[in-house]
């Protein structure tokens, strides 16, 4: 690809991870339109890796998506961590370290 641009997605969601990596996977009812969106940008100009994380590890970005969901605005930004935020950082931040002292 001359040009062409690489994204890195991360999920915690094996369900989903699974449906990026088999063209033939059997879609569930209730989700068969948002699948078959993600299967449509993933063919996009451009590479896409998918990685499957442990939860562990995306529970601030879960945090943070569920709380601006809550707002229901179109665009939220947060110039310091919600009070909510920062004891999940703070388990984020040891967990990486414990990740990184073990060699992963």
């Amino acid at each position: 690809m001359e040009f062409g641009l690489e994204v890195i997605c991360e999920t915690d969601s094996l369900e989903a991870f699974l449906i990026t990596q088999s063209s033939n996977m059997v879609m569930n009812q209730d989700t068969r339109d948002l699948q078959a969106k993600i299967i449509d940008i993933l063919h996009w100009d451009w590479t896409v890796r998918i990685q499957l994380i442990q939860r562990e590890a995306n529970s601030v970005a879960d945090s943070i998506a569920k709380e601006a969901a809550l707002l229901q605005h179109d665009y939220v930004e947060w110039l310091v961590p919600q009070p909510s935020l920062v004891s999940l950082i703070r388990m984020d931040n040891l967990y990486f370290l414990r990740l990184c002292f073990m060699g992963y």
